[in-house]
């Protein structure tokens, strides 16, 4: 990035005088610019370099097996190795073995250096080159468990080291798998829901020309469950780190353990919304049936709700796994990891608190009317959302759902 930008920009050179700064370029125009009291020159083109490198740099530190930068160092006794001689009464033939190409050995070696939590996060998402609303309905769940399910299987330490680092990752499998069969049963049992994701793909073949055309949007998803499983990344790696787990003792374990328990707590709390809402709609054979018994008594959304207070929870034990461990030592891959996680969770947040915006504007237009809905929304609460900008008109609809009335279903989760 830094190079593509200093390409762009090298032909400009700025001479910041006393008075002011001529800005040349190769063509005939000069425009002035004022900027008092500034006596430096600056070169944008030797900036640009000197940041690219710095960027390179820290993604070559950053991958390297050995991620500290050995600011934290211990003493160790050298001892010599003792030589012993015995007579060997017979020889052993030589067996010379076959030695594999420098390149083979080098792509074997990269392969299995690479996080399977990279293969585990891109790969689903491709689904949606098959169905384009797999990508963020079967493609998220599939991601988020199988990163933190092949953590567990690769994930050997001491049982009482491994407790809250299974735990976490536990969460996000079960959150990922239950996400799934929800899905599938809910397009199996209900046609409606059938009919709506057919229109998704017809409108997707229709802004798509071909299905490699929706790379980009793949890739992004990946890169945002990928995101959303590195805190459990982090909670791993305090587990396996003797000096910072005995750093963490005390406050930080308990303080990673209350997260982890709101975390699964706001994974049921969606699972038993979308099981709630399911069964009540089943029960009243009535799709647009407004749903307000159970947990809906209380929160008038509780899948998003839930799922905003455990990844909420989530990124936040991955940064106080972090902080002891940069406390333990300094390491770049650990800020990289942790400033990644925050974007997932950003990522993930805006999409959740939206589809609250706009599923309380759907309900307002369908029930508003209604004695029921008033009722409803008077003794509940619909949770976390995104604030409405200020001097927004009324009839300004945020997203607005592009299925007729007749197709339209508020069935819980999925995008």
């Amino acid at each position: 990035f830094g190079h593509a930008y200093s390409f762009a920009c090298h032909k400009y050179i700025f001479n910041i005088k006393d008075q002011g700064s001529r800005i040349k370029d190769q063509g005939d125009k000069e425009v002035e610019v004022t900027f008092p009291s500034l006596h430096h020159s600056y070169n944008l083109k030797g900036t640009m370099r000197c940041l690219s490198a710095i960027f390179l740099v820290g993604i070559v530190v950053s991958s390297t097996q050995t991620y500290s930068l050995g600011f934290v160092t211990t003493q160790k006794s050298l001892t010599m190795p003792t030589l012993s001689w015995s007579k060997v009464e017979k020889t052993s033939p030589v067996v010379i073995q076959p030695r594999l190409p420098l390149s083979s050995a080098t792509t074997s070696t990269a392969i299995n250096a690479l996080n399977p939590a990279l293969f585990t996060s891109f790969l689903p998402p491709a689904m949606g080159f098959v169905k384009s609303e797999w990508t963020v309905s079967y493609g998220y769940g599939f991601a988020t468990a199988l990163s933190a399910l092949s953590l567990l299987s690769n994930h050997q330490q001491p049982h009482q080291q491994i407790t809250i680092a299974t735990l976490h990752a536990a969460a996000l499998v079960f959150y990922g798998f239950r996400l799934n069969a929800f899905l599938f049963l809910r397009n199996r049992l209900s046609p409606t829901y059938r009919k709506i994701g057919e229109t998704i793909e017809k409108r997707s073949n229709e802004r798509f020309a071909t299905r490699i055309s929706r790379a980009p949007f793949v890739l992004s998803c990946g890169l945002l469950y990928y995101g959303l499983y590195l805190p459990v990344l982090l909670t791993s790696k305090l587990a396996s780190d003797t000096t910072a787990m005995k750093s963490a003792a005390g406050a930080g374990l308990t303080a990673i353990k209350v997260l982890v328990g709101m975390q699964w707590f706001g994974y049921m709390a969606a699972a038993l919304g979308d099981s709630t809402k399911s069964y009540v709609k089943a029960s009243e054979n009535n799709g647009s049936f407004l749903v307000t018994s159970g947990i809906f008594s209380i929160l008038r959304h509780p899948n998003f709700s839930g799922e905003v207070l455990a990844w909420t929870c989530n990124v936040l034990c991955g940064a106080v796994s972090a902080a002891y461990l940069l406390r333990s030592r300094f390491s770049l891959s650990i800020l990289g990891t942790l400033g990644l996680s925050m974007m997932g969770w950003i990522g993930m947040l805006f999409v959740l608190l939206r589809a609250t915006v706009n599923l309380e504007e759907r309900q307002q237009k369908e029930y508003g009317d209604t004695e029921k809905y008033n009722e409803w929304v008077k003794s509940t609460w619909c949770g976390w959302k995104l604030p409405k900008a200020d001097g927004a008109k009324k009839e300004d609809v945020i997203n607005k759902i592009t299925l007729d009335v007749e197709t339209e279903e508020d069935s819980g989760s999925g995008i």
